[in-house]
């Protein structure tokens, strides 16, 4: 189970936060990117390492994704793997 928040109002509550982890205890971050604020809160059910907002290695992409992808690769995480078929194809890649 996950949580996401977004508001251009670039205003943030600990209400939210409350609210948030509620939908996902394990992990909470947030990023602030001109006037925007993108939240992401995480249940771990399978794995512990689905840190959000996430960033490619060069920290030149960002996403906040949530679902499933089928046959994605045992070595990545669904996130890894949107990035890097991004990164491949373009847009092309979806």
């Amino acid at each position: 189970m996950c949580g996401f928040y977004f508001s251009t109002s670039g205003r943030f509550t600990l209400n939210l936060h409350s609210r948030l982890s509620a939908r996902g205890p394990d992990n909470f971050n947030k990023l602030s990117l001109n006037n925007c604020i993108f939240a992401h809160s995480h249940l771990s059910v399978f794995s512990a390492r689905h840190d959000q907002p996430f960033y490619d290695e060069g920290n030149e992409l960002v996403l906040l994704f949530n679902g499933e992808i089928y046959n994605c690769p045992n070595s990545m995480t669904e996130a890894e793997f949107i990035i890097e078929q991004y990164k491949t194809h373009g847009g092309n890649g979806f």
